[in-house]
C-alpha cells in the first residue's frame, strides 16, 4: 500500500523551495515512492502549480487565518485528518507551533526540513529556540538540505549538528543536446561568439546582483560586446537593479526575463552560472546548472562549496570586483576549462544529488523501508 505524505509549503511561486518541493512530488508520484499531497499554508498559487496539476497531485490551500484563529486551526486539523497522510512534512519555518497543533491527533508525524541559514538575533533567536525545544520534546523530527544548513541550526539552537538529519535537494540529469543549445542561444538572441553568464535568482539584497553588476562592467573592459548576461527572476530589488544596468551602460548586453518555470533552454543557452549571494541553504540553481554540465563561480555560502569542490566549478572568495572578474575572464578564454568543470559537475550530480537517491532518503526518514 502506497502511504500519502503531505508537503507543506507557502506557494507555488519561484524559488528554490518550491522547485524543490515540485521536483520530488513528481518524482515520487511517477515511482511510487509515496503519494505527494502539496498544502499551500498561504496561498494555492504560482508557477508550478499546473505542472503538479497535470501530473495528477493534489494541490490544496489551507484555510484562511489558521495561524491566527482556532477555529482554522481546526479547519486545516480537520483537512489533515481526512486526507489520512502517514506524515505532513513541513518545508517551511512559520507558525510552526500552529503547524504541529494542526497535526495533533491526526495518526500523521510531523516533520521539519531546514532550508537556510537565516541570520537571528535577540528575540527573534530567543523565541526560535523555544520553539524548537518545544517541538523537539514533542517527538518532532528534525532535518536540514545541506551539512552547512544543520551546523547553522546547530550553532542557533545550541543543538548536536550530529543529530540532525541531512536530506540534499535532487535532481533528474537532463538529457544535453547540441542541436537544442543552438536552437536556445537563437531563441533567446546569443550567437555562438557570445559569452552568455546566466544569474538565476530572486531579486533581493543577498542575492548579490548588485555586486555582480559591478563585475560584469569589468568584464565588459575586457571582452566588449562578447560578453552577456541573463538575468532570471524577479523581486523587489529588480528595478534598483535595472537603473544599475543603465547607469553602468550595460543594457545592450544584458537581458531580464522575469519569472520562468521552465529553465531548460535558459540553461542549454549559457556558457556558465554565476550565484554571488551573502548566504545560501543548498542552492537548487546551482545544481540545476551543474546537471546542465555548466560551469558556476560562486560565493561560499551554505553548501555552495561543497556542491562545486573537487573540480565541479569556482568558488569566489574576494570582494573586489576586479577579482572576481578574473575568474569569469578565465572561463571566458578557455572553452576547454569549461567543458571539463562542468562535466566533472555533471558527474556529481547524478552520483551524489540524483532524484532516486534523495527519494531513498525521504522514505528512509520517513521510516516506509523500515516497516
Amino acid at each position: 500500500m502506497i502511504r500519502s505524505v503531505i508537503l507543506f509549503t507557502g506557494s507555488l511561486h519561484a524559488g528554490g523551495l518550491e522547485r524543490f518541493v515540485t521536483r520530488v512530488a513528481v518524482g515520487a508520484a511517477k515511482s511510487n515512492a509515496f503519494y505527494p499531497i502539496i498544502v499551500c499554508l498561504e496561498k494555492k498559487e504560482g508557477i508550478f502549480l499546473r505542472e503538479l496539476e497535470q501530473s495528477g497531485i493534489t494541490v490544496l490551500e489551507a484555510p484562511h487565518g489558521w495561524q491566527r484563529s482556532v477555529w482554522s486551526l481546526l479547519r486545516l486539523r480537520r483537512m489533515i485528518k481526512d486526507l489520512h497522510p502517514a506524515v505532513v512534512h513541513s518545508q517551511v519555518n512559520f507558525s510552526l507551533l500552529q503547524q504541529w497543533l494542526a497535526c495533533r491527533r491526526t495518526g500523521a508525524h510531523f516533520m521539519v526540513t531546514e532550508r537556510n541559514m537565516y541570520p537571528l538575533k535577540g528575540w527573534d533567536r530567543i523565541r526560535r529556540i523555544f520553539q524548537f525545544y518545544l517541538l523537539f520534546l514533542a517527538g518532532v523530527k528534525y532535518s536540514a538540505n545541506s551539512a552547512d544548513v544543520a551546523e547553522h541550526l546547530s550553532k542557533l539552537l545550541y543543538f548536536p549538528s550530529r543529530k540532525i538529519k541531512v536530506i540534499p535537494n535532487g535532481i533528474t540529469l537532463p538529457e544535453i543536446n547540441s542541436d537544442f543549445r543552438i536552437e536556445s542561444r537563437q531563441k533567446l538572441g546569443f550567437n555562438e561568439r557570445d559569452f552568455v553568464v546566466g544569474y538565476v535568482a530572486r531579486f533581493a539584497a543577498q542575492k548579490g546582483h548588485l555586486f555582480f553588476l559591478q563585475v560584469m562592467g569589468i568584464l565588459r573592459n575586457y571582452l566588449d560586446s562578447q560578453i552577456k548576461v541573463c538575468f532570471v527572476g524577479n523581486g523587489p530589488l529588480r528595478e534598483r537593479v535595472e537603473q544599475e544596468v543603465h547607469q553602468l551602460r550595460l543594457s545592450d548586453c544584458v537581458s531580464f526575463t522575469g519569472t520562468v518555470s521552465d529553465l531548460s533552454h535558459y540553461y542549454s543557452a549559457f556558457d556558465c552560472l554565476a550565484l554571488l549571494s551573502k548566504y545560501e541553504g543548498m542552492p537548487n540553481v546551482v545544481l540545476e546548472a551543474m546537471s546542465y554540465a555548466l560551469p558556476v563561480v560562486a560565493n561560499p555560502a551554505g553548501n555552495t562549496e561543497e556542491l562545486l569542490m573537487d573540480d565541479c566549478g569556482m568558488i569566489n572568495r574576494s570582494e573586489d570586483p576586479e577579482e572576481t572578474a578574473q575568474l569569469f575572464l578565465k572561463l571566458a578564454k578557455n572553452p576547454a576549462l569549461r567543458e571539463y568543470y562542468g562535466q566533472r559537475a555533471r558527474q556529481k550530480v547524478g552520483s551524489q544529488y540524483s532524484m532516486d537517491r534523495i527519494l531513498t532518503l525521504l522514505c528512509n526518514e520517513y521510516e516506509f523501508l523500515k516497516n
